[in-house]
């Protein structure tokens, strides 16, 4: 079901920050939960670190997206302001970056540890 924004202020975060840019990020971020949680389901393929390692990630998934949902709810409930809720945005996306790009490496150094 594909609806029209009609809210001007959604509008304008969605000039300013590419809604792209975060809905991947997001997406990135359940995916990569997705495939920790595979692998943690099949843990003789993994060291005890490395499943410690993906444990943390996974944890910090889960607190990465309830607080990005958390403060974003708070931010439209407050004020509403276009500047702050870009800039909320801006540095999510930033944290969400940088978790998803951790994540790869460890999913990469695993499949190399498989292979």
């Amino acid at each position: 079901m594909n609806k029209t924004v009609t809210n001007p202020f959604i509008k304008y975060v969605n000039k300013t920050v590419s809604r792209t840019d975060w809905q991947r990020e997001v997406e990135a971020l359940y995916n990569n939960y997705y495939l920790i949680s595979r692998l943690l389901a099949y843990p003789s393929t993994a060291s005890a670190h490395e499943v410690r390692k993906l444990r943390r990630l996974q944890s910090t998934l889960i607190k990465t997206i309830e607080q990005f949902v958390a403060e974003l709810d708070q931010q439209t409930r407050q004020t509403q302001s276009p500047s702050a809720m870009v800039c909320l945005l801006k540095s999510h996306i930033a944290v969400m970056q940088k978790l998803n790009g951790q994540i790869g490496n460890l999913l990469k150094e695993q499949a190399a540890g498989v292979s």
